[in-house]
């Protein structure tokens, strides 16, 4: 089997966490897959080099500025699948983007719908970029979706009413490779609530306050 990439996120100078994530998955499925050839494809006038460890694959690269092709793909003149020579039997996209309209059907791993269900928590640059990339339809003519957790999952069926067997559910692990060989001190000894997001409003910081308070009145809960 041909599975085709989109590796455009892979190198992101500004990637943060969702790309991350986009990645362990892309590596997961490698590994899971060993006989089947992967092509990670991505644009751009620049080549970043990229690696994806104890994996196998090949790389194409599509020398077009980013914004041409983004134009390009809007009114539907490109897409991914049809910059590569060999035509392949299924497209992953990790994330939401300018990929034309592929005549291949395609996976794609849906992180969360925030643009659907808060808008505001965007500037007008991010709504109009949701709009132009196609989101709704992306989403709604993926052959299957990935969501990142189950509320995920739910906000897919009600927002988009895409049907729940359309929907797989991976959920965010712990890498056991990447964890703390110690505890920061103010923490040592100590139940605490990790909370991720480095003051992204998207990321909604004052309600996982609000969720430690409740939680603190709870008499089992009372020292976290």
């Amino acid at each position: 089997m041909k599975i085709l990439i989109d590796a455009r996120p892979f190198v992101d100078p500004h990637a943060g966490g969702v790309t991350k994530f986009a990645l362990g998955v892309v590596e997961a499925l490698m590994k899971a897959m060993p006989d089947a050839a992967f092509t990670l494809v991505t644009t751009g006038l620049r080549h970043t080099q990229y690696t994806i460890p104890n994996t196998r694959y090949s790389s194409r690269h599509v020398l077009i500025p980013n914004k041409l092709w983004s134009f390009l793909s809007m009114i539907g003149v490109v897409s991914l699948d049809r910059v590569v020579k060999d035509k392949p039997d299924l497209l992953f996209l990790p994330n939401l983007g300018f990929t034309g309209r592929p005549h291949t059907p395609y996976f794609l791993l849906v992180h969360d719908l925030s643009f659907l269900i808060e808008p505001r928590w965007f500037r007008l640059r991010g709504r109009l970029w949701h709009r132009a990339v196609q989101a709704k339809r992306l989403i709604r003519e993926a052959r299957h979706l990935f969501a990142v957790s189950e509320r995920t999952k739910q906000d897919l069926i009600e927002q988009l009413k895409i049907p729940a067997d359309n929907i797989t559910v991976i959920p965010i692990g712990l890498d056991p490779v990447k964890t703390f060989d110690e505890l920061p001190l103010p923490l040592q000894g100590k139940r605490f609530v990790l909370a991720m997001g480095h003051g992204n409003t998207r990321k909604n910081s004052t309600c996982a306050q609000v969720a430690v308070e409740a939680l603190r009145r709870d008499p089992k809960f009372s020292d976290v």
